[in-house]
């Protein structure tokens, strides 16, 4: 960690309860080339978001990091140890974590966007690298049969995967979760809300419901438990910009609990949430459109600008003009065309549509040539000096 404090001090708890102080970077793993463990050890580069265990702060890295852990307790990946100590026992045949083992199998669901007003299928991404935080592959049907030894306690037919003791650690609130707007206005009878171990705690309608949700490119899984009432429900979708898993998972809870009471409108609820996040969105955008300052011109010619960046967090970035465009390649995915936006700033549209487009700004030193760039969502990266060529001058 890039406190010695904090290396020292934390534990496999804190991982689970995401208490580390870390922002999330997910950059370091998000399309990216760089495996689980080079990802785990750039951890000491992220610059704290704050003091450790001081606050709630959602860290998928600390996932994956647990995932190592198990690896180095086990001397066995964690793909491994997750299916000979969880998947097999409970018979959970269609459960995997790579997106490879889905190449050639039947009946798999195929990963949608939203592009152009309309829904498009994608390819299945490759998400090996985020492991223990989200590289499960599963059905409805094998994840009832998880539900079930979830609900058991541990116990499923007679077979004990842990104990009693260890699934009230589970359930147990680490980190208090702060109630959001959004919570206020969907669920007016929360009051509490905090993460256990890898679990969502919030008291709604006077029980505990136990849940978590996710999504990756394409696909959006939501999945909660009533342990008072016996009820697990999970749902799950080939779209991830959608909120229907949450309302479908939140109409049952509801229709359970209170089956004579005037069913809430969860889909309306969920969409005009939906809405509010679009019109934020949008509003962003206007915004950033009204801060832009038209009439300006590069300072530098185009091929001032081309070369390779490289950051010791988050690895290199190549620049290229290629017939009067800039064009850009970060790691294997992440490839964008530049167009001037303002001053020394771009906009990057990405050759994958739906990652849609950011901003880049190129910064000169005092020599006026560029000396680095800053990409949207990542940290600064610096410019690399070009090698000279034998015999030539040196750029």
């Amino acid at each position: 960690m890039p406190d010695p404090w904090v290396t020292r001090e934390l534990t496999v708890r804190d991982l689970l309860s995401h208490r580390s102080g870390l922002p999330r970077g997910d950059h370091l793993w998000y399309l990216s080339a760089l495996d689980r463990e080079e990802v785990v050890g750039r951890v000491r580069l992220l610059e704290p978001a704050t003091s450790f265990r001081s606050r709630y702060g959602y860290q998928n890295i600390m996932f994956i990091t647990a995932g190592e852990v198990i690896e180095a307790a086990s001397d066995r990946s964690w793909d491994a140890f997750l299916t000979s100590r969880i998947l097999e026992p409970l018979g959970m045949s269609r459960t995997g974590t790579s997106t490879s083992d889905l190449v050639g199998s039947d009946n798999v669901a195929t990963p949608h966007v939203r592009l152009d007003g309309g829904v498009v299928p994608i390819p299945w991404p490759d998400f090996d690298n985020v492991g223990a935080a989200g590289a499960v592959n599963s059905s409805v049907h094998d994840l009832s049969r998880w539900l079930q030894v979830q609900l058991g306690k541990g116990t499923r037919d007679g077979l004990t995967l842990w104990s009693d003791s260890v699934a009230r650690e589970m359930w147990t609130p680490n980190t208090v979760v702060p109630l959001g707007q959004e919570t206020r206005r969907t669920h007016p009878e929360t009051h509490l809300q905090a993460y256990g171990m890898g679990w969502f705690l919030q008291d709604y309608r006077g029980r505990l419901v136990v849940r978590h949700g996710g999504s990756l490119d394409g696909m959006r899984a939501h999945v909660a438990l009533v342990p008072e009432e016996g009820l697990g429900v999970v749902a799950l979708t080939n779209l991830n910009e959608s909120r229907l898993p949450v309302a479908v998972v939140w109409e049952v809870i509801d229709r359970f609990l209170e089956p004579r009471a005037k069913p809430r409108d969860w889909n309306a609820l969920l969409h005009a949430e939906a809405e509010r996040e679009r019109e934020a969105s949008q509003r962003r955008e206007t915004e950033r459109e009204k801060a832009r300052v038209t009439g300006t011109s590069p300072s530098l010619p185009l091929e001032a600008y081309a070369g390779q960046y490289r950051s010791a967090l988050s690895g290199d970035l190549e620049v290229d003009l290629e017939e009067g465009t800039l064009r850009l390649a970060y790691g294997p995915n992440y490839l964008g065309t530049l167009a001037h936006w303002h001053y020394d700033t771009w906009r990057v549209t990405w050759q994958n549509r739906s990652l849609g487009s950011d901003l880049l700004s190129f910064q000169l030193g005092s020599d006026g040539t560029v000396e680095s760039l800053a990409l949207s969502g990542t940290d600064r990266f610096r410019r690399v000096p070009a090698e000279p060529v034998p015999g030539g001058p040196s750029r």
